[in-house]
């Protein structure tokens, strides 16, 4: 995959009084390379499926942090080396009358393998036990009225130098269908939260620590309006899957 435009911009910028960050232009592209062997079945109301992967990135494009001549903490992005994926995914549709349950875990070992490049600055090999996990439930009653939630949490994931990191996230909505085309309801995001990490970065390198995080204080319960309305033209053509890879995230606030 082809890095993208920040990581490419050369451009610092300065993220607090102690952090810049600048792309890098000269960023080679990621060679990826994944293999899976998925078991799936169906029955009655219900679908199972289970898969054990494993996924290879050469010239992984990261984050490499030092501290610079000003005393200043640099953020960088360079390829850093390789990072292999090896795991098993368990997913699930499961379907009771008027309600439904679709879990999702996925556990799997991250090793990183440094280049030359990060390990002169005293990065090694790393084997961390990664899990991901999501949950969606539904439950339609009265008068067309559907209630549904909604979670998904990360443990911290190994990016060659350091691990990236944020809070479990929920929701919890209610809707109201009018027709087959329009929906409409309410969405609470975190209602039983104070806090939420959206984002977070930590480096324990040889000669120093970098902890930060992006944090959202909640003064109210967040609350959402939804209005749904769906509708087609035209005519149906079989479309051809293929699997994506999603570019790296810049920081962000907010939802």
């Amino acid at each position: 995959s082809w890095p993208g435009f920040y990581q490419l911009n050369s451009y610092t910028s300065v993220e607090d009084p102690f952090t810049l960050n600048s792309g890098n232009a000269n960023l080679k592209p990621e060679t990826h390379n994944q293999f899976n062997f998925e078991y799936s079945r169906r029955f009655k109301n219900h679908f199972l499926s289970a898969r054990i992967f494993y996924h290879h990135a050469s010239d992984a494009i990261g984050n490499l942090m030092f501290v610079n001549e000003s005393g200043l903490f640099e953020n960088q992005k360079h390829n850093l080396g390789e990072i292999s994926h090896t795991g098993i995914q368990l997913s699930a549709a499961m379907g009771f009358g008027k309600a439904g349950i679709h879990p999702y875990l996925k556990i799997f070992d991250v090793f990183s393998s440094p280049n030359n490049l990060a390990a002169g600055y005293g990065i090694e090999p790393k084997h961390q036990l990664t899990l991901e996990s999501g949950l969606s439930a539904f439950t339609t009653f009265g008068k067309d009225f559907t209630a549904s939630v909604n979670f998904q949490y990360a443990s911290p994931v190994n990016q060659i130098q350091g691990n990236t990191f944020s809070d479990a996230l929920y929701f919890f909505s209610l809707e109201k269908a009018f027709s087959e085309n329009l929906k409409t309801g309410v969405v609470s995001g975190l209602p039983l939260a104070k806090t939420f990490i959206y984002q977070g970065s930590e480096v324990a390198a040889s000669d120093f620590n970098h902890y930060s995080k992006g944090e959202i204080h909640f003064s109210a319960i967040p609350l959402w309006i939804k209005i749904n309305y769906r509708f087609s033209s035209g005519n149906n053509r079989q479309k051809i899957e293929r699997s994506k890879m999603a570019p790296e995230q810049e920081k962000r606030k907010g939802f």
